[in-house]
């Protein structure tokens, strides 16, 4: 992190992490209270509920702890994504840097943005702003829904003639609205500004 990278210490005898940063879905009711837990008091957090406060959001302090869990509130986009990117900045900073080096920082979906701070690519406050952005967007427009679908037989060898056909309906039901996005082994990931909405129907 940006703001720590001056103070590590530079002993070659530290274990080496890889640090793998949180996507959509990990802030749920087992999750809730984890913030201030972790970062209550804090002047960052303290920072970003001002940040919430002038948008005129509820606060991640708030949320993660005044305000009772619910899934149509904390569930939302521009809730959500802050509080698992706060989450993660917590575990973060928490890392013990005489013990550990943080040798590499990687992350899926929202994680790649988290993992943007995680390296100091971003500052944290800089990162809330474009997490808290995309989070909002999304759920204004439904954006960025994505559907795993592994085209494998019942050995979960790979099915080359499944991966086409899957590709061919993709284009057949959504043409240019949906598209690939990532090949993991033998899933195929697509995504879609309809297509979660829809379903895969033909």
């Amino acid at each position: 992190m940006s703001q720590r990278h001056a103070n590590e210490p530079q002993s070659g005898s530290r274990e080496r992490l890889l640090i793998v940063c949180p996507g959509r879905g990990t802030y749920n009711a087992a999750e809730w209270g984890t913030l201030n837990r972790l970062a209550g008091g804090s002047e960052w957090l303290a920072r970003f509920d001002a940040r919430r406060r002038e948008a005129g959001m509820p606060t991640l302090t708030a949320l993660d702890g005044e305000m009772p869990f619910r899934q149509s509130l904390h569930g939302r986009g521009e809730h959500a994504a802050p509080l698992i990117y706060a989450c993660a900045w917590a575990d973060l900073l928490a890392i013990d840097r005489e013990r550990y080096e943080v040798v590499a920082v990687t992350g899926n979906s929202m994680g790649w943005y988290i993992a943007l701070a995680a390296a100091g690519a971003l500052g944290p406050d800089e990162a809330l702003h474009l997490i808290g952005s995309m989070g909002l967007r999304m759920q204004e427009t439904l954006a960025g829904g994505q559907v795993i679908y592994p085209w494998v037989d019942e050995n979960w060898r790979p099915d080359w003639s499944l991966r086409r056909e899957l590709l061919a309906l993709l284009e057949r039901i959504h043409g240019r609205e949906g598209w690939s996005s990532i090949s993991p082994s033998t899933w195929a990931v697509c995504w879609s500004s309809v297509a979660t909405r829809r379903g895969w129907r033909g």
